[in-house]
């Protein structure tokens, strides 16, 4: 199985996955796989025991939301899939929001990002108050990302 919209495999775990979890829930949600190569051909990942312990807590305290996280065996190999659902407020990653785009990451500039920030409240039926809320958020992650 290859890479899609909703599937990503990488054959070990990086911190820096942590945009491909951000995209995906920027998106329509997905699956990061763990211990798989670009096909999904399963290669198995070694230090699972730890990654099932570390991945909950890094996921939440950097991106701020809790994924099902999974362990599957394939033929005596272990495989830690991350299933990510579509969030109802945006997620950042280092400062910058990233969506899926075929099966890739990509990050939201200019227009796009605008354009993403005013819509997605709309589609989710979020609030005029919650709205608010979205915003002064937006506007700390502006002066962030200029100062």
């Amino acid at each position: 199985m290859t890479e899609t919209q909703n599937i990503e495999y990488k054959e070990n775990w990086r911190d820096e996955h942590l945009k491909i979890i951000s995209a995906f829930s920027n998106s329509n949600g997905g699956k990061l796989c763990i211990g798989g190569d670009d096909s999904g051909k399963v290669i198995g990942v070694n230090d699972y025991k730890r990654l099932i312990e570390y991945l909950p807590n890094k996921i939440k305290s950097h991106l701020l939301i809790t994924p099902l996280i999974n362990l599957e065996k394939h033929n005596e190999k272990y495989v830690i899939s991350i299933d990510i659902l579509l969030a109802s407020f945006p997620i950042f990653y280092n400062g910058k929001i990233f969506v899926r785009s075929g099966s890739t990451t990509q990050e939201l500039t200019g227009l796009e990002l605008s354009s993403f920030l005013l819509e997605k409240p709309v589609k989710l039926g979020i609030s005029s108050q919650q709205m608010l809320i979205i915003q002064k958020l937006i506007l700390i992650q502006s002066i962030n990302l200029f100062s």
